[in-house]
């Protein structure tokens, strides 16, 4: 390796895209806290799914949200569902046997929120998708560019799923992304080893961690919660 090649590689990602972030500038997002995703009697855990990783967010979730209620940041959290696989459901579906057994179906309790993070319609925009990113075919940019905010504050699951495909669509509209670590998260399991194609066994902190890598590549910076907090107090 080369000193030019070995200097270019220590500064790929290592500084922060959007520095001192501001109370006036900011939304948070909360993709899918649902309780079939977040619950233990939801159709992930039922399904023998290990979902440790995702409800370890709620409780710095739920610190986050109420500090933004108290700064006047505004709250969007989105709800994933559909009436049927098969039509509403999309690729997505077709593709996951476990969503075609059950879960995030239209108006089941499984559908709702899950309550620890006190979610009040009246106080926080409601913002329903079929979709992966919470900017297809829903009304997000529009929400946002009516109230004037231009950084997004982004947690939820699953990582490498909703939350990325969201960060991607915000940094596609030149919206600054802040991905909150401890406040997204995912699952892990059994998958093809994308070139060996040998089954493996890949842990949601594997996951997780690649996809934030990714966002840090240059999509938006990686946080925790508290650090964002101290930030936005000043």
């Amino acid at each position: 390796m080369s000193e030019e090649t070995a200097m270019l590689s220590k500064e790929i990602a290592k500084f922060r895209l959007y520095p001192n972030p501001k109370v006036d500038q900011c939304a948070l997002v909360v993709i899918d806290p649902q309780n079939d995703f977040m619950h233990e009697k939801g159709h992930y855990r039922q399904s023998g799914v290990d979902i440790s990783h995702m409800q370890r967010t709620l409780k710095p979730t739920k610190k986050l949200m109420n500090f933004c209620r108290e700064q006047g940041i505004p709250i969007i959290v989105s709800q994933h569902q559909f009436r049927d696989w098969k039509t509403d459901g999309g690729i997505l579906c077709r593709v996951r046997p476990i969503l075609q057994k059950g879960g995030l179906r239209t108006d089941t309790w499984g559908a709702e929120f899950t309550e620890e993070l006190e979610v009040d319609p009246a106080r926080e925009w409601i913002l329903p998708k079929a979709r992966l990113s919470c900017f297809y075919n829903t009304q997000m940019e529009l929400l946002l560019r009516s109230l004037g905010r231009n950084t997004l504050i982004v947690t939820g699951c699953l990582t490498n799923q909703c939350v990325e495909s969201t960060i991607r669509d915000a940094q596609f509209r030149d919206i600054a992304v802040l991905a909150i670590e401890d406040c997204v998260g995912t699952i892990g399991g059994v998958m093809r080893h994308p070139i060996t194609k040998k089954e493996v066994v890949v842990s949601a902190q594997e996951l997780h961690e690649a996809s934030l890598r990714a966002v840090m590549f240059g999509l938006g910076d990686v946080m925790q919660s508290d650090d964002l907090i101290a930030e936005l107090s000043k």
